[in-house]
């Protein structure tokens, strides 16, 4: 444990380097885009409004929301991690002080299994989304709330239910196309 501590406390270091006030501008911004999975939960609704997208967009939003179930509602209970700033009250937060348990990172979490489902599908634009991930994963670092390892494993937890359900939902879209297809076909024979 000691050495995790170390670990979160020199990474904890770099990013108090960066401290300035465009810093806290550039590193809040990307924490309100990830509050509530908002930009993903955007953009999946935005995707579905068009043929080409809208199978991303489902996959997105379903995707998010097992990935909240997974992180938010079974891990962090069983982990039970206190925030960095509740462990360390002289830490001055420049945001609402956020709820609930620190590990893993939800925002980290939602945004590399958004990422995960966009370049599992789209390799160009699943780099920006990762690269959107990542951003998001650091401002809560910079913002004290939470450690370096929570968002670490945040992230791996995002990209493996990023994986596992977008495998899962394109099966069962698949299987669900097949058995259309193979209706019509059916149907077609007994004209």
């Amino acid at each position: 444990m000691d050495m995790i501590t170390s670990i979160d406390n020199a990474i904890f270091g770099f990013f108090e380097s960066l401290n300035s006030g465009l810093a806290d501008v550039f590193f809040k911004f990307f924490t309100y885009l990830g509050n509530a999975g908002i930009v993903w939960i955007a953009a999946g609704i935005l995707m579905l409004f068009f043929r080409k997208t809208r199978s991303l967009g489902c996959c997105m939003l379903v995707c998010l929301a097992l990935t909240f179930i997974a992180n938010d509602l079974i891990i962090k209970p069983i982990v039970h991690r206190a925030r960095p700033f509740i462990a360390d009250p002289t830490i001055r937060l420049i945001i609402s002080a956020p709820a609930g348990h620190s590990f893993p990172s939800g925002h980290t979490a939602a945004a590399f299994s958004c990422a995960t489902v966009i370049f599992i599908q789209h390799k160009k634009a699943g780099l920006g989304a990762f690269l959107l991930a990542a951003l998001i994963g650091a401002s809560r670092i910079y913002l004290f709330v939470h450690y370096p390892t929570d968002v670490f494993c945040g992230a791996v937890i995002g990209i493996i239910c990023g994986i596992v359900f977008s495998k899962l939902y394109l099966f069962i879209q698949d299987k669900i196309i097949e058995k259309i297809n193979s209706a019509a076909g059916v149907q077609g024979k007994d004209k």
